[in-house]
Order: C-alpha cells, then sequence, then structure tokens
C-alpha cells in the first residue's frame, strides 16, 4: 500500500538530518555546495509541514483558519470547524445508541476511537489494509468478536483502491458482521460510515443471508 505525502512528510526527520550531515562527511565544503544543501534542507522542511500540518494542508496561506474548542475524552482541542462538526455527528451516533458499558469493534481503521469512547479493542489487530488478510488471522479476529455486541465500520478506499476495502482485506470478517450484524439508522453519517449492532434474531438473520 502506498502512504499518502503527510505520512512521508512525517518520517522526513531522519532525512534533514542526514542532509545537513552530508557536505561535512565528503567534506563538500564548498560554499556553492553548502547553500545548495542548505536550500534543499529548507524546501523538504517546509513541504513536510504543509503536508503534514492539517491546518495549513486544508487552508490557503491567505485565509484565517476557523478554529474552534471541541472536547474529546475530558480534553478540549482547537480544531477546524468541518472537523468539530464531523467528531461531533459520530459522537452523537455511537452515543445514542451504544450502552456506556459496550465494546464496540472500530474497522477497518480509526483506532483512535477507542480512546474517544473510553473502549477497549477486542482485538489486537486494529488496521485491515493489509491485502487478503490470511484466512488464520481473520478466523482468530471473528473468534474475538464472539461477544462484541457492536461494530463501527469506516470503510473507506484508501488511495481510491476498492483493494483495501474490509469486504476484500478481510472477506471472513466481512461476512461475520454482514450475517451477525445488521445495520442502525445514523442520519447525519456518511455513507461509509456504518454502525452495526448483533443480530440475535435467527429468523431476521435467514432473510438477511437470503
Amino acid at each position: 500500500m502506498r502512504s499518502d505525502p503527510s505520512h512521508f512528510a512525517q518520517s522526513i526527520d531522519p532525512l534533514l538530518v542526514a542532509l545537513v550531515g552530508l557536505p561535512a562527511a565528503f567534506s563538500w565544503g564548498r560554499p556553492r555546495v553548502l547553500v545548495a544543501g542548505w536550500c534543499l534542507v529548507a524546501l523538504l522542511t517546509v513541504g513536510s509541514v504543509s503536508a503534514t500540518h492539517q491546518l495549513l494542508s486544508r487552508q490557503r496561506f491567505n485565509e484565517r483558519p476557523q478554529l474552534v474548542d471541541h472536547s474529546i475524552a475530558g480534553d478540549t482541542l482547537r480544531m477546524h470547524a468541518g472537523l468539530a462538526e464531523y467528531y461531533t455527528r459520530i459522537e452523537k451516533a455511537i452515543r445514542t445508541h451504544v450502552p456506556d458499558d459496550a465494546q464496540v469493534f472500530f474497522a477497518p481503521s480509526r483506532p483512535g476511537f477507542y480512546g474517544i469512547f473510553d473502549k477497549v479493542s477486542p482485538t489486537w489487530w486494529i488496521y485491515f489494509f493489509v491485502p487478503e488478510l490470511d484466512a488464520e488471522t481473520q478466523n482468530k479476529i471473528v473468534e474475538d468478536l464472539a461477544d462484541i455486541e457492536w461494530a463501527f465500520l469506516v470503510d473507506v478506499a484508501i488511495a481510491g483502491q476498492e483493494r483495501f476495502l474490509l469486504r476484500n482485506t478481510s472477506p471472513s470478517v466481512w461476512e461475520h458482521l454482514r450475517r451477525d450484524f445488521q445495520r442502525v439508522n445514523t442520519p447525519g453519517l456518511p455513507e461509509n460510515h456504518i454502525l452495526l449492532r448483533r443480530n440475535h434474531n435467527p429468523l431476521r438473520r435467514k432473510q438477511d443471508d437470503r
């Protein structure tokens, strides 16, 4: 799977350090080389900050960012108004339907939701972006979900590639959720944000399998 620019930018620090020390390591002490090296370091630094920092990557430089206070897990954070609204809708949907003491399975990404909602992951596998996850691992995940009543899926095509959707990376897990859970109506959430509740009605389960 390819990383997007922001992920590359987050790991650029070692490269910047290497570029700073490269002229000295090879005795490239000529002024032009040093100037070119420092210019390259400055360019990569600015580029990495712009790609990593969400306020810069989503905001034009001639616009003032609209930041608002938003409380997450007891902490007040300053963030974009649109991002705060997104979290508000997620929190409303889950807190409206899911009991406070219930476990929730978040997949195929968004492990940060475990912290936001003070939940513990039912399985050690928290990212599902490995193409064609092996059958043994999938079966173990299904076993871990045996006592789980709720699941919340944010099933997006990473980098626009549908092979990274949960149904394609972990078909056994997807089939388990499709067969044993039913979707809960959550107005206001995107179509690919799916809240599921375990279906204890055998008749309904047979109808869903048709």
